[in-house]
């Protein structure tokens, strides 16, 4: 083991004697020294930044200030003074900049990070305020594909909104339930939860609140072949959305739309939705829904024979959805990236591809991404001539998305394996199928 330079021995010895010296300041010490701090960072920074409205629905916009580059390190320098006696006045700072430390995690798609500042913060708050960080905290959870947390952070804050009587928090956590009960595949729960919460929205104000959930609506009923419904869902969401100022869910919805017009198989209009949306997105730098515009793009491409443009949208959106936390795009964009190379009559570098894809969606939880896929690398695998490994997994995957009532997903999936298929030369696959015979 080679011996480690002098800068880095340095470095070691020093962090070692810091680490002593501060260890053995008495707790008063330490407390006015991080509460020094604070009033030294915040000096230089502007002054204290102002605390973020956290009632529905004013939760949803952001206010940047100077402070936003350190709120982390502010809010561990409160929490360590409070911690050690200190000043107790330093608890409005400390609830101050955890709440800051989440929304800019937020922003910057640092999911996990959010996740623990709002789990920090709501222990700060004795009234509803502390419903909505649990929410958030929920939000965060999702995103990082840990349903379960999420649903524990979403009955925690229900009951707090019950508690103290308060329409705007309940509505806002019953919107956001509908977004979890709908990933879940939880359909009939997504669609009593979301009625309720789109009454209690409206009640409530909330106008930003309910386009979300009418958007989550509209991509339920896409799902289940409702085009009709989930059309009308979706342009009343965008409707909203633009009367409101609210830019993000704009181009989200707008990228919705194109979804369902690839669903239709109407390529030229989900082009030109998808193409909207993608403007949306950049001008906003929203580069999670970006990446979604991608992918859907990528379709069309596919779709219309327009390979290479495809291939190049589909590997910029699995970047993207990389850097922005996004397991369930990454996986679909990872899925999709398999389809066409195995349209290419490249199935032993989509396999590799694929099997990304399901690994990724697997941690989803429920999600039905993940049998999808799996249908794809049972074609895959058809390809490469290994019939009874194909034919078993199909079966399997075309059997959980039956369950989960995902018809535009089924139809989708047989309409790709007999092109596929037919394509190749295949015999194609039944949803239960005998083994050849030895």
């Amino acid at each position: 083991m080679p011996e480690p330079s002098a800068e880095i021995a340095y470095l070691f010895r020093h962090a070692l004697l810091r680490d002593a010296a501060y260890d053995l300041q008495p707790p008063a010490t330490r407390a006015h020294l991080h509460g020094l701090a604070v009033q030294l960072l915040e000096q230089f920074h502007g002054g204290r930044a102002p605390m973020p409205d956290l009632t529905p629905p004013a939760a949803h916009s952001f206010t940047p200030h100077r402070t936003d580059g350190i709120a982390s390190e502010l809010a561990a320098h409160a929490r360590l003074a409070v911690q050690a006696g200190g000043d107790p006045d330093l608890d409005e700072p400390l609830r101050v900049y955890h709440c800051r430390a989440a929304q800019v995690a937020e922003q910057a798609y640092g999911h996990a990070e959010a996740l623990s500042a709002w789990q920090r913060a709501a222990a700060l708050f004795p009234d509803s305020r502390r419903g909505e960080c649990l929410r958030r905290a929920a939000n965060s959870a999702l995103r990082l594909m840990r349903p379960e947390q999420a649903e524990q952070l979403h009955v925690a804050a229900l009951d707090l909104a019950v508690e103290c009587d308060d329409v705007g928090l309940e509505a806002a956590v019953r919107g956001s339930r509908t977004v979890l009960l709908y990933q879940l595949a939880r359909l009939e729960e997504c669609d009593r939860e979301g009625a309720l919460a789109l009454e209690l929205l409206q009640r409530a104000g909330d106008r930003r609140g309910e386009a979300a959930v009418l958007s989550a609506l509209g991509s339920r009923y896409v799902a289940r072949s409702d085009f009709e419904r989930g059309e009308a869902f979706n342009i009343r969401a965008r409707e909203i959305a633009r009367e409101t100022g609210f830019g993000k869910l704009d181009a989200a919805v707008t990228v919705n739309l194109g979804n369902l017009r690839s669903f239709q198989h109407r390529w030229q209009e989900a082009e030109e939705l998808d193409r909207e949306g993608l403007a949306l997105a950049r001008a906003l730098n929203t580069r999670d829904i970006e990446a979604q515009a991608l992918m859907n793009l990528a379709e069309v491409f596919q779709n219309t024979g327009r390979l290479e443009q495809a291939e190049s949208h589909l590997r910029a959106a699995v970047e993207l959805a990389r850097e922005t936390g996004q397991p369930m795009v990454l996986a679909y964009g990872l899925s999709e990236l398999g389809r066409l190379l195995m349209s290419l009559g490249l199935a032993p570098e989509a396999e590799p591809l694929l099997r990304d894809a399901i690994a990724v969606g697997l941690e989803t939880s429920g999600n039905v991404v993940f049998a999808a896929d799996q249908c794809r690398l049972a074609l895959c695998l058809l390809s490469q001539g290994r019939r009874d490994e194909a034919a078993a997994l199909w079966g399997e995957s075309i059997g959980v998305i039956r369950a989960r009532g995902r018809a535009a997903s089924l139809q989708r999936m047989q309409d790709e394996m007999r092109e596929h298929c037919r394509r190749f030369g295949l015999l194609p696959l039944q949803a239960e199928e005998p083994p050849t015979p030895p």
